[in-house]
Parts: structure tokens; sequence; C-alpha cells
């Protein structure tokens, strides 16, 4: 269960991007899974288009101990995957620079997604970019990439669909060209982030939560800046969510 104000299936907009920046100390990967989780339990219609780096092997393995069986999910067609190597024809290995770059096109990327969404015409379509950092390290310019997230966000416009995108950072204190245009263009920013103080065995992290460029002026949003970050334990098979120095869970 997620807390109401990380719970990205009810505070959804259509047309939205969602955005979530991470870093190495703090992986955002749980909260990825959570939400697409939340969304496939739904009885509600949801449809769910992955867009990841990894391997759908991994992402059925973490679903299944949270009761989602993603086999059936693609069957009934509420789940389509898309690989982004195999979109791109790169070798299913992670952060593999091409030898052949100036062959690279996001175009195919982003007609394998515009493909998923017009195969089918019902339920709330929600999109799950799990890593934009890793299309610029396939070779891939900056301003490609950018390019990219500014079509995939009119194309969530046209199928009234809702994106969630996972950014790393990698603690760099100048966002670069790809993280800016994020930032420009959605509606929530995410931060997940390490604990200012320094490990703790037994907190792994923070979330603050802001209100992005793009939010509609009737989009209700709790805001979490990080003065009161919200702080996270992970355990093998839940997170527990709690206010800052107390270690009372919230859920």
């Amino acid at each position: 269960m997620i807390p109401g104000f990380l719970d990205f299936d009810e505070l959804r907009h259509g047309g939205s991007l969602y955005l979530i920046t991470d870093d190495v100390a703090s992986p955002a990967t749980f909260l990825l899974h959570r939400a697409i989780h939340a969304s496939l339990k739904k009885a509600s219609g949801n449809r769910c288009v992955i867009v990841s780096s990894e391997d759908i092997s991994y992402w059925k393995a973490i679903a299944i101990r949270s009761g989602v069986n993603l086999d059936d999910c693609q069957r009934s067609g509420t789940l389509n995957f898309v690989d982004c190597f195999d979109a791109l024809s790169l070798p299913s290995k992670p952060f593999v620079l091409s030898q052949n770059e100036h062959d690279l096109s996001l175009s195919l990327l982003f007609r394998r997604i515009e493909e998923c969404l017009a195969a089918h015409t019902t339920g709330t379509p929600f999109i799950v970019i799990d890593d934009v950092a890793s299309l610029e390290w396939t070779g891939l310019s900056p301003t490609e990439v950018s390019r990219f997230v500014r079509a995939l966000v009119s194309l969530a416009r046209r199928f009234d669909a809702t994106i969630i995108a996972r950014q790393h950072v990698l603690g760099s204190p100048t966002p670069n060209l790809a993280t800016r245009i994020l930032l420009e263009l959605c509606a929530v920013h995410v931060e997940v982030l390490p604990l200012a103080t320094g490990r703790s065995g037994a907190v792994t992290g923070e979330i603050a939560i802001h209100r992005g460029h793009a939010a509609g002026r009737d989009q209700e949003l709790k805001v979490v800046p990080r003065s009161r970050a919200v702080q996270y334990k992970l355990s093998d098979h839940s997170a527990l969510f709690f206010q800052r120095g107390t270690g009372a869970g919230i859920l």
C-alpha cells in the first residue's frame, strides 16, 4: 500500500507527466514497481506500458512477490512491455555505448510505444519509463533524448495517458538538458533522496514532492518540501513510510 500522496493511480491526470528523480545512493525503483502493481491490481480497466532497459523477467520476478502475474496481464492486454535496447536494435546489455550511434533513432522507440497505446482503445493508459538516463548512456545526444521526451508527452496527451518517468540525477548540482526538460514538462516532481545525515540502518532514504510547472490549476496535490521530507525504510517485500525523526509508520 502507498500513502495517498504517493498513489500515482489516484493522482493521475490524463496527459500529465509525473517525474521521479533519484541517484545511486537512493534508487527509486520501488516506487515504479508499486505504481505498476497498484494500477494492474485495480479492476478499473487500467492499461500499463512499461518502457525499460531491464529485461521483462526482472519485472515479472518482482511483481509476483506482490501477487501480480505479468504473464496474465500481457495475455489480457492490460500490460505491454517495450524493451529499449530491443527497440533501438542494441545488444541486451545495460549502458553499452553503441558502435553505430549515428544509426540510432528514438523514433523507433517512439513508434513502438505509440503502437502499444493504439492497439487497445479501452481502459486508462499508463506509461512507465524506467530510466530516461539510460537512453543517453546508449550514445544518443541529450538533444535527441529531450526531443523524445517532448514528443512522448504530446503522445500521452493524444491518448489521454499518464506518464511516470524516472531520471537518475547522479548527484549533479546542475541538471542536464534532459532533466531540465523533464522538470519543465512534469505536473509532479517526486524526489527520492539519500539521508542528509548519512546512512542509517533504520531509514533507507527520504521523499520530497513538488508541484511541477505543468500542473493544472484544478490538480490537487499534497506538496512535501525537503524540509519536511517523508522518510522510508525498505525491506525485501515492502516499504514503510514515516515522518522524519519519529520512526512512526504512517501506513
